[in-house]
């Protein structure tokens, strides 16, 4: 619905009781309306355009047009809340980082909406509650705004325009890693043997060193030993937060294991190894003429 009020005034100026006559028209046809007489002159004119575009409003008192009349008022169409996207970045958002949200508002027929009949927000919910975001207007029929995740997990978006609600918009929060806290322990880093498979494993932390529980990171580990190219090495995602790493030394020495997560070294890495020798002296014999 739509409406607008109408002031009557005497020919002193000042505000009088005048029965208005007030007609409508859409770009298909006459629009119904409804009048309602008030205090102090005024008069609340109601009416609910049925289509988009520009309807044409005639206001008279006595027979004739009240000052400015006829009017010209422009309907839009309605956002749908069911056709209107919600895109996030990044995605998927990182607890403890700003994440942006844009609603772009698109009405039944897929055009975007840039005149909204109320001002649209977005309700995250997640982990520690609920979150209101108010949008700002682009101007282009996108509305963004920002919030930050304060836990990681399963987190759901749901539009608003006014108290209207659209679709709920899923986002699963990763918690916030830091290659800096990240660790790597075991005999691949302690005591490798040339020749003979060894491994170590890879924990993932947050940027409070606690460590996280869930998968996905991206874990990159590489051998540079002693005698010969480097080795990238297997990582493998356990889906816990832990990530073993299994590699063969191909040569005795001193070498280097350099562990990375998003290209950024882990806490100790690169770490220096010496590779031991799998010749058993006391069991090598030479013989011949």
């Amino acid at each position: 619905p739509a409406n607008f009020v109408v002031e009557g005034r005497n020919k002193a100026g000042k505000p009088a009781p005048v029965d208005f006559v007030v007609a409508i028209a859409g770009p298909s046809g006459a629009v119904q309306s409804k009048a309602v007489k008030g205090k102090d002159g005024k008069t609340l004119v109601s009416y609910t355009p049925t289509e988009a575009g520009a309807h044409k409003i005639n206001v008279q008192a006595d027979g004739k047009d009240i000052k400015e009349s006829p009017f010209t008022a422009t309907s839009y169409e309605p956002a749908d809340l069911s056709k209107s996207p919600i895109t996030v970045d990044p995605n998927p958002p990182i607890a403890g980082k700003p994440t942006r949200l844009v609603l772009t508002l698109k009405d039944k027929n897929g055009n975007p909406v840039l005149h909204p009949s109320e001002q649209p927000y977005i309700i995250v919910k997640g982990p520690n509650g609920d979150v209101k975001v108010p949008l700002k207007d682009n101007g282009d029929g996108t509305w963004s705004g920002e919030f930050t995740p304060t836990a990681p997990g399963p987190h759901t978006l749901t539009p608003y325009v006014g108290s209207t609600a659209g679709p709920a918009t899923s986002a699963n929060v990763k918690p916030n890693v830091s290659a800096a806290n990240s660790t790597a322990s075991g005999p691949g880093l302690e005591s490798p043997v040339a020749h003979e498979p060894t491994n170590f494993t890879i924990q993932s932390r947050d940027d409070q060193g606690t460590p996280v529980k869930t998968g996905s990171e991206p874990f990159t580990a590489v051998l540079h030993p002693a005698n010969g190219p480097a080795q990238p090495l297997v990582v493998t995602d356990k889906g816990d937060g832990t990530y073993p790493v299994q590699y063969t030394p191909p040569s005795a020495g001193p070498a280097e294991v350099d562990v990375r997560h998003n290209n950024t070294p882990i806490k100790g890495s690169p770490f220096k190894v010496n590779v031991a020798s799998n010749v058993d002296l006391s069991k090598t014999k030479a013989s011949g003429p």
